[in-house]
């Protein structure tokens, strides 16, 4: 559709259409049922709340504004984590380039259990109540899991054993593709209650008087630990990795000290992120309110 300029803004028109009510509006008026659609007549006859034009080069400014404050901090996590990895490339090297394999450690000769998979249950004992449980996409590509949205299901005393501790190490043992497989992340300090991992997550609980979870956690990121699990995994309509083809793996284990001491960098960081992540909650929050006002003509 062509817009009058002399009427209306439009860059105010596209933001609008990101609105709820837009949404809203849209769905109201959808017809068919195999092929879902919106007639021409009827798109057209739609009303969408249009101030005066000033008003609505100055709304599209407020809501750019905001937007532009959005991808800004959205943009700032993302340095963070560079710069999580360019501090450890700097304190540790990059392990394929070393020359010295005298320090590297076989996993399993780090670990202090045999490594398991975790609880299964049948879809019908999850539900909105029990035992939060773990799943892949609650970790993939996070530093520690995330436990804000896990799902419930009911447990018994003989699912304890796949309870999770600081430090242990979660594994995707199954992905669509090799770049997902043997994708890691660790349990946190503080657990929010007892919380269990899933049957397609491996786990590897360390000895943490030899290695800190937080030092293995971005070793996991480097080409050499990554062509490692790539080169172990077995590919059929699935890409799988097993216990073993984790646990082979040799690593360079430094000083505890040292991995101590990029740890406490990493928590550094982690404090900033988490405030970035508060900040970006915010302008979300305040994006979609201006939105909504906007597309109720209350911003005015």
């Amino acid at each position: 559709f062509k817009v009058f300029e002399d009427k209306a803004c439009p860059n105010y028109l596209i933001q609008l259409s990101n609105s709820n009510g837009y949404r809203k509006l849209m769905q109201s008026i959808l017809v068919g049922s195999t092929q879902v659609h919106i007639r021409n007549s009827t798109f057209k006859k739609s009303k969408i709340p249009l101030p005066p034009l000033e008003t609505q080069k100055r709304i599209a400014q407020i809501l750019d504004n905001a937007a532009a404050l959005r991808v800004t901090t959205a943009q700032l996590l993302k340095e963070y984590d560079l710069l999580a990895q360019s501090i450890f490339l700097e304190m540790f090297g990059d392990p394929g380039m070393t020359k010295n394999k005298e320090d590297f450690i076989i996993l399993k000769d780090l670990i202090v259990q045999k490594p398991d998979n975790g609880f299964f249950a049948k879809n019908e004992y999850y539900g909105v109540e029990g035992t939060p449980i773990v799943w892949i996409n609650n970790f993939i590509d996070k530093l520690y899991i995330d436990q804000s949205d896990l799902r419930r299901a009911e447990t018994f005393a003989k699912d304890e054993k796949y309870k999770l501790e600081y430090g242990d190490a979660l594994f995707c043992r199954s992905s669509l593709t090799a770049e997902g497989i043997g994708k890691c992340s660790i349990v946190p300090h503080k657990m929010n209650e007892l919380t269990l991992f899933e049957c397609h997550i491996i786990r590897l609980r360390f000895d943490l008087k030899r290695i800190v979870p937080e030092y293995f956690r971005f070793l996991t990121d480097t080409r050499y630990f990554r062509a490692n699990i790539e080169r172990r995994a077995k590919t059929s309509t699935m890409t799988t990795i097993s216990q073993d083809g984790i646990s082979e793996i040799k690593i360079p284990v430094p000083q505890l000290e040292l991995q101590n001491q990029f740890a406490e960098k990493i928590a550094l960081i982690e404090q900033q992120k988490e405030l970035a992540k508060q900040e970006l909650q915010e302008c979300e929050e305040l994006f979609n309110c201006l939105l909504q006002k906007a597309f109720k003509g209350e911003l005015v």
